[in-house]
């Protein structure tokens, strides 16, 4: 049972990744595709985060500091002192980065949303062969 469970997480990664990286090439990006992984984590995030919570949190497993650095030569973030630690940045997009996010974000929804109502679909026309 354990190994069925992290069998799906690692296929669910897989496909979250492999989603972000395909809408992120639909939508025109430059950068390498794994780099809006990143992007996909930091758009997501209510708060402004740092590059340590990024790393924390993104399903990247690519180096997030590279990322960063890509982005913000990209014109879609800046990195900004943190009031009283100055050893840690916070990750502010900038207009353009936000409104690609918002874009990232609402492209990969949509194809997951797809993506989900076709394996609903599969799985009712299985359990209709059965019965």
């Amino acid at each position: 049972m354990i190994n069925e469970r992290l069998a799906q997480l690692i296929r669910d990664k897989t496909e979250c990744e492999a989603m972000i990286r395909r809408a992120a090439a639909h939508m025109g990006g430059r950068c390498r595709p794994g780099i809006y992984m990143v992007l996909y984590a930091i758009a997501a995030s209510r708060v402004r985060p740092t590059g340590n919570e990024i790393r924390a949190s993104c399903l990247a497993g690519s180096n997030v500091s590279y990322a960063l650095r890509e982005l913000k030569s990209e014109g879609l973030l800046k990195l900004e002192f943190r009031i009283g630690r100055r050893r840690e940045k916070d990750i502010v997009l900038t207009e353009r980065g936000r409104e690609f996010g918002i874009r990232l974000i609402e492209t990969v929804d949509a194809w997951a949303a797809d993506l989900a109502a076709k394996e609903e679909r599969a799985m009712k026309a299985r359990m209709k062969k059965r019965a």
